[in-house]
C-alpha cells in the first residue's frame, strides 16, 4: 500500500527522490525517453546562431512531437512565426544571450525573455501556445526549467512542495528546481558525514 508523501517535509522529499533515483538506476523510468531528451538538449545547446535562426531548427524546437514533453492539447500552430525570418533571428539571438550569475538577476532575465517570447509569438497565432513556449524555454535553459510544459502540472507540484501556486511560470520552475537541489545537497551531506 502506497502512502502519501508530504513533499513539504524535506526528509520525505529526500526519500522520495532517492526512491526515484533507484528506479531510474534500475531502468524503470523510461530510459529511451531520457536518452532522446539528453541527445536533443545537446543538439540544441551546440547549435550556433546561424543554425538556431534557420527555419529547420525552428521547426524542430517548436514541433508537436519531440522529447522534451508531449504537447498534449497544446496543438496551436506557430507556423507563421517559424516562417518569419525576423522572429527566428530574434529568438536565436535571445536564446544565446548569457544569463547573469546571480540567481535573482537570472530569474528576472528569464522572466523578461519568457514575456517577450509570449508577446512575439502572439503576433502570429490566434491563441498563446503556452505549452510550446514552456518547452522552448526548457530546451534553451534545461537547468532553469523542468520538462513540465503543462502549467497546471507545474502549479500542482509547486503546491505540493511549497503549499502555494507560486507566481509566474519561470519562477515556479526555478523554485521547484531549487527545492530539488536542496534535497540533493541534503543527500550529499548525509553521505559525506556517514
Amino acid at each position: 500500500m502506497n502512502t502519501l508523501v508530504d513533499l513539504q517535509n524535506l526528509d520525505e522529499l529526500k526519500q522520495a527522490c532517492l526512491d526515484i533515483e533507484k528506479r531510474v538506476s534500475a531502468g524503470e523510468c523510461n530510459p529511451e525517453w531520457r536518452k532522446l531528451l539528453s541527445s536533443f538538449l545537446a543538439e540544441v545547446r551546440e547549435a550556433d546562431l546561424q543554425k538556431r535562426a534557420s527555419q529547420k531548427f525552428q521547426q524542430q524546437i517548436w514541433a508537436d512531437d519531440h522529447p522534451v514533453s508531449s504537447v498534449g492539447q497544446g496543438n496551436i500552430s506557430v507556423e507563421r512565426a517559424i516562417k518569419n525570418a525576423d522572429f527566428c533571428r530574434w529568438l536565436a539571438e535571445r536564446s544565446l544571450k548569457q544569463l547573469p550569475d546571480v540567481r535573482e538577476d537570472r530569474g528576472n532575465e528569464l522572466q523578461e525573455f519568457f514575456n517577450q517570447l509570449a508577446s512575439k509569438v502572439q503576433e502570429y497565432t490566434t491563441r498563446t501556445p503556452w505549452l510550446k513556449i514552456y518547452r522552448v524555454m526548457a530546451e534553451f535553459f534545461p537547468l532553469e526549467f523542468t520538462t513540465m510544459a503543462s502549467e497546471a502540472d507545474a502549479i500542482k507540484l509547486h503546491e505540493e512542495l511549497f503549499g502555494d501556486k507560486g507566481s509566474d511560470g519561470p519562477s515556479r520552475h526555478a523554485n521547484i528546481l531549487q527545492r530539488l537541489d536542496e534535497v540533493n545537497l541534503l543527500a550529499e551531506t548525509a553521505t559525506l558525514s556517514a
